[in-house]
């Protein structure tokens, strides 16, 4: 990064921010990735047509290190902002996040918020979850609920 000099085109500039963040990733040095997300956001919207890829690995890096509503603020910004895979992943990741909260209201919206865009399982196509993955989820989500039926 510190080879870019303020002549340097804006693209390739956020084009380095993303490798460098997404680096930081692969290497689990969350904190560092969160900050290079972040100034990633701070892109003119010119710039980053898709807010999607930032929001969900900034929220992903804030949930690693245990910032569960930082990264379920993101989350949800996400599922508004992003136009590609990641609007359907941040939805997965807060269906997951009420799961472990056991918010049985909040995972049952979640789930809702998925399913409301499904016809079928053939709708599912998304590179971060499988349809096994989505699957796999509502098959918690159901024992989640039966247990809390149970125990009310």
């Amino acid at each position: 990064m510190e080879n870019i000099h303020s002549d340097t085109r804006p693209e390739l500039e956020l084009r380095a921010k993303v490798l460098l963040a997404e680096s930081y990733e692969k290497e689990k040095h969350w904190l560092e990735a969160v900050q290079v997300w972040k100034q990633i956001l701070e892109t003119p919207a010119d710039i980053l047509a898709d807010m999607g890829k930032p929001l969900y690995h900034l929220a992903l890096c804030l949930a690693k290190i245990e910032l569960p509503r930082e990264a379920e603020q993101y989350w949800k910004e996400c599922e508004i902002k992003s136009q590609s895979d990641e609007k359907n992943a941040a939805s997965m990741q807060l269906a997951l996040l009420y799961l472990d909260q056991k918010s049985l209201t909040n995972l049952a919206n979640q789930l809702g918020v998925i399913s409301r865009n499904l016809a079928s399982s053939k709708d599912w196509k998304n590179s971060y979850f499988t349809l096994e993955n989505l699957q796999e989820l509502f098959v918690k989500a159901e024992k989640f609920a039966l247990n809390e039926e149970r125990s009310e």
